[in-house]
């Protein structure tokens, strides 16, 4: 997973939003190249899918390991 948090902002201490674009860019380049996102997912992200799991909605779903990961891909089995 690679969520978009303030936290990783500081450990990168990257402000600048043009530098972080690229870093962006790199990471899923040569780190994440599977990802079919290509980005960060961001913390609201996330938080929809708790909300979705959390909500009657989803009463059915019992058991299950429900991914944010941007369809990051490591292996087909």
């Amino acid at each position: 997973m690679a969520t978009l948090t303030d936290r990783i902002l500081m450990n990168l201490e990257l402000i600048d939003k043009t530098a972080f674009e690229a870093f962006e860019k790199e990471f899923f380049k040569s780190v994440r190249p599977s990802s079919l996102l290509k980005r960060f997912e961001t913390p609201d992200e996330v938080a929809r899918l708790v909300t979705f799991v959390c909500s009657p909605v989803a009463s059915a779903i019992n058991g299950a390991a429900l991914r944010v990961d941007g369809g990051v891909v490591s292996s087909c089995f």
